[in-house]
């Protein structure tokens, strides 16, 4: 597997040597690392992970969806510590201005929540351990609500989702005990 990016830019718009790979680096302000999975050529998102030690330890995670000129039009970023997550989106409009979106539902875990659409453009966020939360494009996303939250289902941690016409699949695994392996499920959601 690998990566490739053909230009770098650095904060003050000058180009830099393109970099091949995933980029690692130590911190030097505190112990920590970060790695980052930068958008190659057909890709249009790019995502990294820093974790940080010391007294007050966290680990954050982005995810950055790209223009085709490879500017940030939309960044999610998850930060979590020892009993807390935050989960902060942020989104570029057309005349370049930005609009904060928080979502009032913290995820509970460090694992990625994942956003769809429906064909009326209202969001839907599938969180790990198979809640779901969802918001309507008139209240221009900020009406959070939790449409399914059942920890009977016994979820083991970040789904994958799909969406076809009106169907939200949700794949899942559930938790497992001991040595035996746990079943993988599939939950079809109708939205909409």
């Amino acid at each position: 597997m690998s990566l490739a990016i053909d230009q770098v830019t650095d904060l003050h718009g000058a180009a830099s040597p393109a970099v091949a790979g995933p980029l690692v680096w130590q911190r030097t302000d505190t112990v920590g690392t970060e790695l980052v999975f930068p958008a190659d050529g057909g890709s249009r998102s790019a995502e990294g992970t820093a974790v940080v030690a010391g007294p007050l330890p966290y680990a954050t995670r982005f995810h950055a969806a790209l223009d085709t000129d490879s500017a940030v039009r939309a960044l999610r970023v998850t930060t979590s510590g020892d009993g807390w997550t935050r989960t902060l989106r942020l989104g570029r409009a057309a005349d370049g201005g930005w609009t904060k979106r928080e979502v009032p539902v913290a995820p509970g875990s460090t694992q990625r929540t994942k956003l769809v659409f429906d064909r009326g453009d209202n969001a839907y966020l599938v969180m790990p351990y198979g809640r779901i939360v969802a918001a309507s494009k008139a209240s221009g996303w900020t009406d959070w609500t939790t449409l399914f939250d059942r920890p009977a289902m016994n979820v083991f941690g970040e789904v994958n989702v799909s969406l076809a016409g009106d169907v939200l699949s949700v794949q899942y695994q559930q938790k497992s005990s001991g040595t035996t392996p746990s079943p993988i499920r599939v939950a079809d959601f109708r939205i909409g």
